[in-house]
């Protein structure tokens, strides 16, 4: 009756997507804009505090290894207080100061009135009014209080090298390094703290020989208990400018070291702006709110007034700024902070291209949706009947057998092949992951998470020994074989006592007992796990030999702690792992085997929970970096009570009881009588432990 219904429905339906469509992309335009500002934003902040601490750890970095050439020459000279008045002294300065290109020079200052002083020469520098010849690298001036009484006798000393010296001078002057600001800083902190065992930092001032301000690391030098003088090295403030400045956070930022008295002392901009040098060869420092060409004018205020380490604020021009404060670490005894300052403008450059970018393709995506609906409609505007039909066979599935189908058809295809696809691949993961785990995953809807708890368990680390040198000798292929035999043989020992093989790390297996299920004698298990290991070792070395290869000797350490255990990792990838203070004591046995000629190294731990089930014998007590106290350490040989095949033999049963004996001396402190004990062990029983524990009795004996 009607026949253009079909042209006005199309009409109406265009119009209709139409009106729809343009306020949502509008809609989103906005909330995208808004929302990538606030994001870019946050991402500013964030990046501005994440720079912060990745500047305040890499100054850190910067110090550290000062720091321990300090710590390194401290012990030298309080260990041989002698070579304080020796030349060799000399040569460790030298050494030191080449081995650090930030470094300017090194020097020491006593009590007594000794200064040894040795600087790298930059062929400018005048050292006493002279210009060093052009092959010099270092300069040394020394001089000693203690031998002249109203001046000083200075000696100066040109070196090409360590022990090539090119030309010599004296001089006499008045100079006195004990009334320097970095002799009476140490003076002042050795009263808080007599104990010496620290290193400080002092704020910036005039070099004497350069006349450059200077950053300066001390230490003091303790000698019988009583403060003898410092240590230090030193480097130009100019170093840490230019740091500052390679690690900038945008292109408009600024970086400041603030004291604690708001004092600037180095900046990424020039420092001839804003230090100044006093009488005594101390800087004047500029307070923050005194640069007037800085947006941190405004930082004091700004801050007092908002209460937090990170903020924002506005100059004079209406330019918004970031500001954050971080803490300099401590362990310098300074009280310093890390000021960062960055337009939020630089910020928002990909911001700017990104909208943008928005805008040009959601233009484009609007005009092709405005034709795809129009185009819609007329789909949309088909009889009914056809609309129904089609309806219908989408809902049953039905697309064979199917004339002039609809063009949704094609995609429903395509996504039915997705799902075969996937019906497939998740039959394929079932293969290699336990049924019930996937079931569970597919009730709970939930993502594996990272994650973990602490339990008492038990960690063994084996690992080949001389294996770098093996590695070198042996072809590619042959060295694989070799090698996965013996990881062969240890995974199935680990298997038969219920253990959990973590990592293959090289030729080291790291193996836990314990986890996940629940093991109440994890300990004993991986003592028999260690020794069956040991014993079917003796095969395949034999068929090793008789192929022609030398034997593989593997060294094992066995400790038992309280660690986390978990899933770790990442989202993409995890592994259920163990970690924590108690793994690396495990793998510190494991290495200790070589200091000690042993095989199986086990720890007080493990004794305790099953040391009356094996048999063992006590090595010695042993340091471990990062824990307090001394660990006692055992030697593993059998298992009591067993079978046949990891039952220690009568010999070693015998060794166990002598070396008991042996180490009962030895620990009681009667050294003499412990190492006539070894002696006869090591003769009855040609033992490499007997031998080293001799050693180092005679060692207590003597001491150096």
């Amino acid at each position: 009756m009607f026949s253009k219904n079909s042209f006005k429905l199309r009409i109406v339906l265009s119009l209709f997507f139409i009106s729809f469509t343009i306020p949502s992309f509008l809609a989103f335009l906005s909330y995208s804009y808004f929302s990538n500002l606030k994001n870019y934003e946050s991402d500013a902040k964030e990046l501005i505090s994440r720079h912060n601490t990745e500047t305040i750890k890499d100054l850190s970095s910067l110090f550290t290894p000062i720091a321990s050439s300090l710590t390194f020459l401290k012990g030298q000279i309080e260990r041989d207080p002698s070579s304080l008045r020796s030349s060799k002294l000399d040569y460790s300065l030298i050494d030191h100061l080449r081995s650090n290109d930030r470094l300017v020079s090194v020097f020491v200052v006593t009590q007594d009135g000794l200064w040894r002083y040795i600087q790298k020469n930059d062929g400018v520098t005048l050292i006493a009014g002279r210009k060093p010849p052009k092959e010099t690298a270092f300069t040394i001036w020394n001089y000693d209080k203690l031998n002249t009484k109203d001046k000083t006798i200075s000696n100066y000393t040109f070196y090409k090298d360590v022990d090539v010296p090119i030309e010599s001078f004296v001089l006499t002057n008045a100079f006195d390094a004990r009334v320097r600001p970095y002799f009476k800083n140490m003076l002042e902190r050795i009263q808080k703290d007599p104990s010496g065992k620290f290193i400080q930092i002092n704020d910036p001032y005039i070099a004497l020989v350069n006349r450059k301000p200077t950053f300066l690391l001390a230490t003091p030098l303790i000698i019988k208990g009583e403060f003898a003088g410092l240590i230090a090295e030193s480097f130009d403030i100019a170093t840490i400018s230019s740091f500052l400045k390679s690690n900038e956070v945008s292109q408009s930022s600024e970086t400041y070291i603030i004291n604690e008295l708001e004092n600037v002392m180095v900046r990424t901009k020039s420092s001839d702006t804003y230090v100044e040098r006093s009488d005594d060869g101390l800087l004047n420092f500029k307070k923050i709110d005194h640069f007037k060409d800085s947006p941190v004018q405004f930082i004091s205020s700004e801050q007092a007034s908002q209460k937090s380490e990170r903020f924002e604020f506005i100059d004079n021009n209406g330019k918004r700024f970031l500001a954050q404060f971080s803490v300099f670490p401590v362990q310098y005894n300074q009280s310093w902070r890390v000021l960062s300052v960055a337009p939020i403008d630089d910020f928002l450059d990909g911001l700017k291209q990104s909208n943008n970018e928005l805008i040009l393709y959601s233009s484009c995506i609007l005009i092709v949706l405005i034709i795809a609906c129009y185009y819609a409609s007329r789909i949309i505007s088909k009889p009914l009947e056809r609309i129904t039909g089609d309806v219908q066979n989408l809902l049953e599935l039905k697309t064979a057998n199917t004339q002039d189908k609809p063009t949704s058809i094609y995609e429903l295809s395509v996504l039915s092949n997705a799902v075969n696809k996937l019906k497939v691949t998740l039959n394929a993961f079932i293969c290699f992951v336990p049924r019930g785990l996937v079931n569970d995953l597919l009730i709970s809807g939930q993502a594996i998470e990272t994650g973990g708890e602490s339990r008492y368990l038990t960690m063994l680390f084996s690992d080949l020994k001389d294996f770098s040198t093996l590695s070198e000798i042996t072809p590619s292929r042959e060295l694989l074989r070799r090698v996965s035999s013996y990881l062969e043989l240890f995974t199935h020992a680990i298997n038969e006592e219920t253990g959990t093989v973590d990592k293959f790390i090289g030729d080291s297996v790291m193996a836990f007992w314990g986890a996940p299920l629940l093991n109440q004698d994890h300990a004993y298990h991986a003592c028999v796990a260690a020794i069956k290991a040991k014993v079917r070792m003796k095969d395949l070395n034999a068929q090793l030999l008789k192929e022609g290869h030398p034997p593989l000797v593997v060294r094992v350490g066995i400790h038992t702690d309280a660690v986390l255990v978990g899933n770790i990792g990442s989202q993409e990838r995890m592994s259920y792992t163990v970690m924590g203070d108690g793994v690396n004591i495990a793998s510190r046995l494991e290495g200790i085997n070589k200091e000690f000629g042993t095989s199986i190294c086990v720890s007080h731990n493990v004794f305790k929970e099953t040391g009356e089930r094996l048999w063992l014998r006590p090595i010695d007590q042993i340091a471990v970096k990062g824990r307090k106290g001394l660990i006692q350490i055992y030697e593993l040989l059998g298992i009591r009570d067993s079978l046949e095949e990891i039952n220690a033999d009568q010999r070693s049963q015998a060794l166990c009881t002598a070396t008991e004996k042996a180490y009962r001396l030895y620990a009681a402190g009667k050294f003499v009588e412990a190492m006539e004990c070894y002696k006869q062990n090591d003769a009855q029983y040609n033992d490499g432990l007997s031998r080293i524990m001799a050693a180092k009795c005679l060692t207590h004996m003597n001491p150096q």
